[in-house]
């Protein structure tokens, strides 16, 4: 936009004032997420307390803080267990050892679906539980291309290159690369 001589803004003084203000208190530190022991090391410290291990000890140990022994001990003696209950609106995750035993389990099978995975494992979790762990561990399966029909008109284009370069000598045919290549778009629906 372009002001005119008549239209020009008046220039402001700027202020001298100056504001004091009180000393701003530092910011808490960020909150660290909560987290979340396997049911086995939860078992394994159970079973430490129960073999006659003090909390401190089996803290130092498990390299948890003696609070965290506490919590745990109490939720077992309520739950009678060291398992994990679903919570609502908490996905389960996966453990290091759940993940492996599903690894394994696809290398034996890779066109082994989800459903008979879960059923193979024994892992008590709704699929997409499974899918989410195969997406985050980059083991997806992808439906092939369908390549279209051979045409008449490809067919006699075909058949016309092969007729052409039938009789090439052996040389020839050296400075020739082949390849199977195409063009794929991922994460797109398109062919």
């Amino acid at each position: 936009m372009h002001f005119g001589p008549a239209t020009r803004r008046a220039s402001i003084p700027h202020s001298t004032t100056t504001f004091s203000m009180a000393p701003s208190t530092p910011s808490p530190p960020p909150r660290t997420p909560k987290k979340h022991h396997s049911p086995y090391k939860r078992a394994r410290i159970i079973a430490l307390l129960e073999a006659g291990w003090s909390q401190r000890r089996v803290a130092r140990r498990e390299g948890i803080s003696p609070g965290t022994i506490s919590g745990i001990v109490s939720r077992y003696r309520v739950q009678k267990s060291a398992g994990s209950f679903q919570c609502s609106g908490r996905l389960q995750i996966f453990i290091e050892r759940d993940i492996r035993h599903l690894i394994r389990f696809i290398g034996q099978d890779l066109s082994i679906k989800s459903e008979e995975l879960k059923e193979k494992t024994g892992l008590a979790c709704i699929l997409y539980i499974i899918r989410r762990e195969f997406i985050w561990q980059d083991i997806q399966h992808y439906t092939a291309l369908r390549r279209p029909k051979l045409t008449d008109q490809l067919t006699v284009k075909r058949l016309t290159f092969a007729r052409l370069y039938m009789r090439k000598p052996f040389a020839y045919w050296q400075r020739v690369v082949f390849s199977d290549e195409s063009t794929v778009a991922r994460g797109e629906k398109k062919r």
